[in-house]
């Protein structure tokens, strides 16, 4: 049997660190839709995107950060008329801030993890649900809902 050469050796080497090193992928525990989140974190804004941050070199829709007005708190306590969302820039485990999901003029009920200005769009949940009118569109992982905005707020008191 023929050992391999040392450029062989060398080039499986460096793919099995590579396959390796991709295999780090971020791994966080699923703790449930927005009112399933929402009893694990302090505060919830209601909030308009006002403004998308640096464009991600992955995708021209995907952005570095986002800032939000925030037009009124629905738990906790918060005193800043905005907030600076940071997103996952590729390997943050936070969630993806992009076009689609977020775009200008929308508006959120968001989870937030502090009362801070600036902060992470989480990811361990369902951290924020759409409002269009009197309704509210989320995502629970893969399965699309939506549920009267009065219904889901008195459910968050």
């Amino acid at each position: 049997m023929k050992a391999f050469s040392l450029k062989t050796r060398c080039s499986l080497l460096m793919l099995l660190s590579l396959a390796s090193s991709s295999s780090l992928a971020c791994t966080t525990l699923y703790i449930g839709d927005f009112l399933e989140f929402s009893k694990t974190q302090p505060v919830i804004v209601r909030a308009t995107v006002s403004s998308h941050g640096a464009i991600l070199r992955i995708n021209a829709d995907y952005f570095e950060e986002m800032t939000v007005t925030v037009t009124g708190v629905v738990k906790g306590d918060f005193s800043h008329d905005s907030v600076v969302f940071f997103g996952d820039t590729g390997s943050s485990c936070l969630r993806y801030i992009t076009r689609a999901e977020f775009p200008i003029g929308s508006e959120h009920l968001f989870i937030l993890e502090s009362s801070d200005s600036r902060q992470p769009l989480l990811v361990a949940g369902e951290s924020s649900v759409r409002v269009l009118g009197d309704t509210i569109l989320g995502r629970d992982l893969v399965e699309e809902y939506s549920m009267p905005l009065t219904a889901l707020l008195k459910l968050l008191e």
